[in-house]
């Protein structure tokens, strides 16, 4: 073996951790700083269980739990502790994946040489397999492909499942090496905390009965003793245990799945023989241009459309044979092979996931990469080992290169959603997505002219999105929004009705856009459409109070106070206290001359109206009404100088603002005195 400078480096665990810390933090060095996207609102932003402040039993314990039932509990406490230590802070989140990434290298390091047999090697062995070792985790390391997974913060499931699962397959390895029953306790034990990151973990079983069949059989079944069959039937009646106990979330999962998909569970697995053959050209060829978020997947519909189907059915039919009848004479290669499927078959099954996501190819092609290298390795290295050496550093860079490079498409949704839009026009999901982005950022704008800059592109986005699913909801809805921000009030209700009429199954877009069409229509003084509206909206839900209310504005403005004050009455009684509620009942009884009842409502709310700061402003009303005009004043002056005033209005919507009319109030009444 040629370089023993080199081996002897490649052969010091702590240089090779040293150089793996150093090629992550520069390949992904233009991520570091990218924002929190898409599933981490639902794992982070917006899950209030992991927002953990102290350290205490109870808050991890809800933490740990948080979601389905705590299935991915020790991802969960990961994200606990990093808001903990961090709170939103993306970049110590995006550290810590890249940390994770880089400890999973290096674990892939050390179960190479271990499969290949680097302890009972001679010298020059000993150096082929370190370059193989080595080189095959450093390759993928700096993957492009990987970068899916290390940057999107949520997928720090697969990156612990992942973590977890190396782990306990070294552990299982160095069991047979030293016969040390603490590492097969410790395979049980890691396989635990690598299910508890991601369900996808259950695949370590079935993957630990594959060595056994590969490396420690050699792939001749006869082989296999009494013993070693017992295990066999043990771990797999346990990996049917805990399908087993999955099956109540698998089924409810699938039930609701493929509601909100555009295909069919049986479409789904017959386009997937196809998406193998994608993730692999993937891997083969991880250009910027050929990664997305998301991709624009033809679905399968029968073998012959498109007739790929059957082509990829049946060449993964022939690579599955072909693993098994090379067992004996290729271990290495058959083992990466049937490593491949296993670890890629939850993902690729009849879970009602997306067709294709480039994050699943993070444990399934480590020893794909590993067989090419040690094949590279093997043949050539005795004869050109610098050329060798020199040709996988070049591909290692280059793959940093690209890496990098794709770490600046993730800076935020933007950048995400419209690198995902170029590669694919036509996408409705990318189109929604932009148009999701130019919306937030006009509701974030410092401006109006900004903002409404910014809803014209997100009307245009999401009608590009409908010209590839004209019977989406969301996306009328969204556009009925930014209309109704920018104040064009009749394109909203026009968009809006589109959303209600369309959406049969009355989900949130259905009472969201109920609940808008209400609100415009009392803006633009049509309170009988309004009173319609929100009379629908009480159908469907009879206990909000907030309906009520606004049910009593309809009724107000067409003058049925009588009316009014009964739904101002039930928003109280249903627990909307909210100041408007008073202010508007109390404003009622005195349009219809009911100075008693208004006494008689003020005197029994006094206590919390005066908390809120209101009942000055109700007083003021009423000693004006009466024509008590110097009372009135005084009320007026000491409603609006009340400490607790900007906190009491901080909840009040967007009726009648009472500040702004006690001024008016008070600048009238003072002129005319």
């Amino acid at each position: 073996m040629q370089n023993k400078w080199f081996t002897t480096l490649i052969g010091s665990r702590l240089f090779v951790l040293a150089l793996f810390a150093l090629v992550a933090f520069v390949a992904y060095y233009s991520s570091l700083n990218s924002s929190f996207h898409l599933d981490d609102a639902r794992y982070i932003t917006e899950n209030r269980d992991i927002m953990v402040k102290k350290l205490t039993y109870p808050a991890l314990k809800k933490a740990a739990l948080t979601g389905s039932t705590g299935l991915r509990s020790v991802s969960n406490l990961s994200f606990a502790y990093n808001y903990y230590f961090s709170r939103l802070n993306p970049t110590d989140y995006h550290v810590v994946n890249t940390l994770i990434h880089i400890f999973n290298a290096f674990l892939i390091y050390l179960i190479l040489r271990a499969i290949l047999g680097f302890s009972s090697a001679d010298k020059e062995k000993k150096g082929v397999i370190l370059m193989s070792a080595f080189f095959t985790a450093l390759l993928w390391l700096c993957h492009p492909l990987n970068s899916h997974t290390v940057i999107l913060i949520s997928n720090r499931t697969t990156l612990l499942m992942t973590m977890f699962f190396l782990l306990a397959f070294y552990c299982y390895i160095k069991w047979y090496d030293d016969e040390n029953i603490v590492y097969l306790a410790l395979t049980g034990a890691l396989f635990m905390l690598s299910m508890l990151s991601n369900q996808s973990g259950i695949m370590l079983l079935l993957v630990l009965l594959l060595y056994d069949l590969v490396f420690v059989k050699k792939g001749d079944i006869k082989r296999i003793s009494n013993e070693g069959k017992l295990k066999a039937v043990v771990v797999f009646l346990l990996f049917i245990v805990i399908i087993l106990l999955y099956k109540g979330q698998i089924a409810a999962s699938i039930k609701s799945g493929y509601a909100n998909l555009d295909f069919t569970m049986f479409e789904r697995v017959l386009t997937q023989p196809r998406m193998i053959f994608a993730y692999l050209s993937l891997l083969l060829l991880p250009l910027p241009g050929r990664l997305s978020y998301t991709h624009d997947i033809v679905k399968s519909t029968s073998l012959f459309s498109p007739v790929t189907t059957l082509i990829a059915l049946v060449a993964l039919i022939i690579v599955l044979f072909t693993a098994f009848r090379c067992m004996k004479k290729a271990p290495y290669l058959s083992f990466a092979i049937l490593w491949f499927f296993l670890t890629i078959a939850i993902e690729s099954s009849i879970l009602p996931l997306e067709l294709l996501n480039e994050h699943r190819m993070y444990l399934p092609g480590i020893f794909l990469i590993g067989v090419a290298v040690d094949y590279i390795v093997r043949h050539f290295c005795a004869r050109r080992g610098v050329v060798v050496i020199l040709s996988l550093s070049v591909l290692s860079v280059t793959f940093i290169f690209l890496t990098s490079v794709r770490g600046k498409v993730w800076k935020d949704e933007l950048t995400l959603w419209g690198d995902t839009a170029a590669k694919y026009p036509d996408d409705p999901r990318a189109r929604y997505g932009l148009g999701h982005e130019y919306f937030h950022r006009g509701d974030l704008a410092k401006t109006e002219f900004e903002a409404v800059e910014q809803y014209k592109k997100a009307i245009v986005e999401f009608r590009r999105s409908l010209m590839s699913a004209p019977e989406d909801s969301e996306s009328y809805y969204h556009i009925a929004m930014s209309f109704k921000k920018m104040k064009k009030y009749e394109l909203a209700v026009e968009n809006f009705e589109r959303v209600v009429a369309g959406n049969k199954r009355d989900g949130d877009f259905f009472f969201n856009s109920l609940n808008d069409l209400g609100d415009i229509y009392m803006t633009l003084g049509k309170h009988v459409k309004a009173q319609k509206v929100i009379e629908r909206l009480i159908g469907h839900d009879p206990s909000s109070g907030k309906l009520f209310y606004k049910l009593g504005r309809a009724f107000q403005g067409q003058g049925k106070y009588a009316s009014a004050i009964k739904e101002y009455n039930s928003a109280l009684d249903k627990g909307y206290l909210t100041a408007m509620t008073y202010v508007e009942a109390v404003r009622c009884m005195l349009i219809i001359g009911d100075t008693k009842g208004a006494d008689y409502f003020y005197s029994k709310h006094k206590r919390i109206l005066f908390k809120l700061c209101i009942g000055d402003f109700i007083m003021a009303r009423k000693a004006e009404f009466k024509g008590d005009i110097p009372k009135s004043v005084k009320m007026y002056k000491s409603y609006l100088s009340c400490k607790n005033s900007k906190k009491s209005f901080s909840s009040i919507e967007r009726f009648d603002p009472y500040p702004e009319e006690a001024k008016q109030r008070l600048k009238i009444l003072t002129t005319a005195k």
